[in-house]
Protein backbone atom coordinates (compact mmCIF):
# COMPACT_ATOMS: atom_id res chain seq x y z
CA UNK A 1 0.00 0.00 0.00
CA UNK A 2 1.19 3.45 -0.88
CA UNK A 3 2.61 5.67 1.86
CA UNK A 4 0.15 8.37 0.72
CA UNK A 5 -2.82 6.07 1.28
CA UNK A 6 -1.44 4.94 4.66
CA UNK A 7 -0.95 8.57 5.70
CA UNK A 8 -4.47 9.50 4.59
CA UNK A 9 -5.95 6.54 6.47
CA UNK A 10 -4.02 7.56 9.60
CA UNK A 11 -5.37 11.12 9.24
CA UNK A 12 -8.94 9.83 8.94
CA UNK A 13 -8.59 7.53 11.93
CA UNK A 14 -6.55 9.75 14.26
CA UNK A 15 -7.99 13.13 13.36
CA UNK A 16 -11.35 12.99 11.54
CA UNK A 17 -12.77 10.04 13.47
CA UNK A 18 -11.03 10.82 16.76
CA UNK A 19 -12.53 14.33 16.79
CA UNK A 20 -15.83 13.08 15.32
CA UNK A 21 -15.64 15.66 12.53
CA UNK A 22 -17.78 13.40 10.38
CA UNK A 23 -20.32 11.36 12.34
CA UNK A 24 -20.52 8.82 9.50
CA UNK A 25 -16.79 8.26 8.89
CA UNK A 26 -16.14 5.66 11.57
CA UNK A 27 -18.51 2.97 10.31
CA UNK A 28 -17.55 3.17 6.62
CA UNK A 29 -13.86 3.38 7.52
CA UNK A 30 -13.94 0.41 9.91
CA UNK A 31 -16.05 -1.67 7.52
CA UNK A 32 -13.61 -1.03 4.64
CA UNK A 33 -16.24 0.68 2.50
CA UNK A 34 -13.87 3.41 1.33
CA UNK A 35 -11.99 2.87 -1.90
CA UNK A 36 -8.66 4.70 -1.74
CA UNK A 37 -7.07 5.58 -5.06
CA UNK A 38 -3.92 7.47 -5.88
CA UNK A 39 -2.98 9.71 -8.78
CA UNK A 40 0.63 10.84 -8.71
CA UNK A 41 0.67 12.69 -12.05
CA UNK A 42 0.93 16.47 -11.85
CA UNK A 43 -1.19 17.40 -14.87
CA UNK A 44 -4.89 18.15 -14.59
CA UNK A 45 -5.86 15.82 -17.46
CA UNK A 46 -4.34 12.79 -15.68
CA UNK A 47 -5.95 13.90 -12.42
CA UNK A 48 -9.39 14.14 -14.06
CA UNK A 49 -8.93 10.77 -15.78
CA UNK A 50 -8.11 9.24 -12.39
CA UNK A 51 -11.23 10.87 -10.97
CA UNK A 52 -13.38 9.51 -13.80
CA UNK A 53 -11.89 6.03 -13.52
CA UNK A 54 -12.61 6.01 -9.79
CA UNK A 55 -16.22 7.05 -10.39
CA UNK A 56 -16.53 4.20 -12.89
CA UNK A 57 -15.08 1.72 -10.37
CA UNK A 58 -17.67 2.78 -7.82
CA UNK A 59 -20.46 2.66 -10.37
CA UNK A 60 -19.61 -0.64 -12.03
CA UNK A 61 -18.26 -2.80 -9.24
CA UNK A 62 -20.25 -1.80 -6.16
CA UNK A 63 -17.41 -3.01 -3.93
CA UNK A 64 -17.05 0.16 -1.91
CA UNK A 65 -19.64 2.83 -1.37
CA UNK A 66 -17.37 5.85 -1.29
CA UNK A 67 -13.93 6.74 -2.60
CA UNK A 68 -11.11 9.11 -1.82
CA UNK A 69 -8.72 10.05 -4.61
CA UNK A 70 -5.41 11.26 -3.25
CA UNK A 71 -3.31 13.62 -5.37
CA UNK A 72 0.10 13.85 -3.63
CA UNK A 73 1.49 15.83 -6.57
CA UNK A 74 -1.78 17.65 -7.11
CA UNK A 75 -2.36 21.36 -6.96
CA UNK A 76 -0.30 22.78 -4.12
CA UNK A 77 -2.15 26.07 -4.02
CA UNK A 78 -5.72 25.97 -2.85
CA UNK A 79 -7.20 27.96 -5.75
CA UNK A 80 -5.74 25.55 -8.33
CA UNK A 81 -7.22 22.69 -6.33
CA UNK A 82 -10.63 24.38 -6.44
CA UNK A 83 -10.28 24.58 -10.23
CA UNK A 84 -9.63 20.81 -10.38
CA UNK A 85 -12.54 20.18 -8.01
CA UNK A 86 -14.87 22.32 -10.16
CA UNK A 87 -13.87 20.37 -13.27
CA UNK A 88 -14.59 17.09 -11.48
CA UNK A 89 -18.03 18.37 -10.44
CA UNK A 90 -18.73 19.46 -14.04
CA UNK A 91 -17.84 15.96 -15.25
CA UNK A 92 -20.46 14.52 -12.91
CA UNK A 93 -23.04 17.06 -14.02
CA UNK A 94 -22.39 16.66 -17.74
CA UNK A 95 -22.68 12.87 -17.49
CA UNK A 96 -25.80 13.02 -15.27
CA UNK A 97 -23.92 11.24 -12.50
CA UNK A 98 -24.41 14.15 -10.10
CA UNK A 99 -27.70 12.45 -9.19
CA UNK A 100 -25.69 9.44 -7.96
CA UNK A 101 -22.51 11.02 -6.56
CA UNK A 102 -21.50 14.17 -4.74
CA UNK A 103 -18.05 15.45 -3.94
CA UNK A 104 -16.20 16.84 -0.95
CA UNK A 105 -12.81 18.49 -1.31
CA UNK A 106 -9.85 18.35 1.06
CA UNK A 107 -6.56 20.20 0.78
CA UNK A 108 -3.63 21.00 3.11
CA UNK A 109 -4.45 24.72 2.79
CA UNK A 110 -8.23 24.49 2.70
CA UNK A 111 -9.90 27.75 3.62
CA UNK A 112 -13.62 28.40 3.80
CA UNK A 113 -14.70 31.49 1.90
CA UNK A 114 -15.97 33.28 4.99
CA UNK A 115 -13.11 32.41 7.35
CA UNK A 116 -9.99 34.23 8.45
CA UNK A 117 -6.68 32.72 7.22
CA UNK A 118 -5.73 31.44 10.67
CA UNK A 119 -9.17 30.02 11.59
CA UNK A 120 -8.79 26.56 13.20
CA UNK A 121 -12.23 25.64 11.76
CA UNK A 122 -10.64 25.34 8.29
CA UNK A 123 -9.04 22.11 9.51
CA UNK A 124 -12.36 20.32 9.05
CA UNK A 125 -11.37 20.14 5.36
CA UNK A 126 -7.59 20.17 5.65
CA UNK A 127 -5.93 16.90 4.70
CA UNK A 128 -2.36 15.69 4.26
CA UNK A 129 -2.71 15.81 0.45
CA UNK A 130 -5.14 17.31 -2.04
CA UNK A 131 -8.01 14.82 -2.17
CA UNK A 132 -11.47 14.45 -3.61
CA UNK A 133 -14.02 12.39 -1.73
CA UNK A 134 -16.70 10.80 -3.92
CA UNK A 135 -19.86 10.02 -1.96
CA UNK A 136 -22.92 8.01 -2.96
CA UNK A 137 -25.88 10.42 -2.84
CA UNK A 138 -28.34 7.77 -1.65
CA UNK A 139 -26.10 6.79 1.23
CA UNK A 140 -25.52 10.42 2.19
CA UNK A 141 -29.27 11.01 2.23
CA UNK A 142 -29.82 7.90 4.41
CA UNK A 143 -27.05 8.95 6.79
CA UNK A 144 -28.50 12.44 7.08
CA UNK A 145 -31.95 11.05 7.89
CA UNK A 146 -30.45 8.81 10.58
CA UNK A 147 -28.68 11.68 12.33
CA UNK A 148 -30.67 13.42 15.08
CA UNK A 149 -29.46 16.92 14.18
CA UNK A 150 -27.33 17.03 11.04
CA UNK A 151 -27.39 20.82 10.84
CA UNK A 152 -25.48 21.02 14.11
CA UNK A 153 -22.45 19.12 12.77
CA UNK A 154 -20.63 22.02 11.03
CA UNK A 155 -21.08 24.36 14.00
CA UNK A 156 -19.98 21.64 16.43
CA UNK A 157 -16.88 21.00 14.29
CA UNK A 158 -16.02 24.70 14.28
CA UNK A 159 -16.49 24.86 18.04
CA UNK A 160 -14.34 21.75 18.62
CA UNK A 161 -11.49 22.94 16.43
CA UNK A 162 -11.52 26.52 17.69
CA UNK A 163 -11.46 25.24 21.26
CA UNK A 164 -8.47 23.01 20.47
CA UNK A 165 -6.60 25.83 18.73
CA UNK A 166 -4.02 25.69 15.96
CA UNK A 167 -1.17 24.37 18.13
CA UNK A 168 -3.16 21.38 19.43
CA UNK A 169 -4.55 20.65 15.98
CA UNK A 170 -1.04 20.63 14.53
CA UNK A 171 0.07 18.22 17.28
CA UNK A 172 -2.81 15.88 16.46
CA UNK A 173 -2.02 16.04 12.76
CA UNK A 174 1.67 15.44 13.41
CA UNK A 175 0.66 12.20 15.13
CA UNK A 176 -0.99 11.02 11.90
CA UNK A 177 2.32 11.11 10.02
CA UNK A 178 3.78 7.63 9.63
Amino acid sequence: MSIYIQHTKAWIKNFVIKLNLCPFASSVFEEGKILFTLEEQEDVISQLIAFWNTVQLLKNHNLQTTAIIIYPNGPTDFQSFLDLFDKAEKLLTETSLSEDYQLAGFHPDYEFADSMPSDPADYTNRSPYPSIHILNVGEVESAILSHPNITSVPKQNQKTLRKLGIDEIKKLIANTVL
